[in-house]
């Protein structure tokens, strides 16, 4: 798909946003090797690069990365109401009335270990990660805490677009100063 959105937009630089579905080694090599714009959401259980080593009790994850770092940005948002569709998905996406939400942000560059049962000459990714949040989310019936973990290959620079991030979700625009 993402072969088909750059050839229907010629020499224009798309942004590939994509749910966690997107979350592949292979997907995340491939536009990382072509300099591709993206932000996937992807699994906090991502292993990070351990020397080449199978992964094993000690082998760093993800998610233990990014606990060690306190949130650099707040913002309050307003979470609008929603209604579990259906008993498969009431757990990961459960009923809430509309409310307001304290987000916290933080993130971090990392390097993300191929799985050993992925074929690809990537044996690593550098990728940066952002991590939107809430640090004290109320108490429903899910268990989710409303974690968005999208990543992107490479960090700001001053003559590139700067990264900046929106209600929950983070992206690249034009012009826009580090929030």
């Amino acid at each position: 798909m993402v072969d088909e959105i750059q050839t229907r937009v010629g020499k224009l630089r798309p942004i590939h946003v994509m749910d966690r579905e997107a979350d592949d080694y292979s997907l995340l090599a491939k536009l990382t090797a072509e300099a591709g714009r993206f932000i996937i959401r992807i699994n906090e259980g991502r292993v990070l690069e351990h020397e080449g080593r199978p992964p094993s009790s000690e082998t760093p994850h993800l998610n233990e990365a990014l606990q060690v770092l306190e949130g650099t940005v707040l913002r309050t948002v307003v979470l609008s109401r929603r209604v579990a569709k259906n008993k498969k998905n009431a757990r990961s996406h459960a009923s809430r009335d509309r409310r307001e939400a304290n987000l916290s942000v933080r993130a971090l560059q990392v390097r993300v270990q191929k799985p050993y049962n992925v074929k690809h000459e990537t044996k690593a990714l550098t990728l940066n990660v952002v991590q939107v949040f809430e640090p004290s989310p109320l108490r429903t019936r899910s268990r989710s805490a409303g974690r968005w973990r999208p990543v992107n290959p490479s960090p700001p620079s001053p003559k590139s677009p700067r990264w900046s991030t929106g209600t929950a979700l983070a992206g690249w625009s034009k012009n826009s100063s580090r929030r």
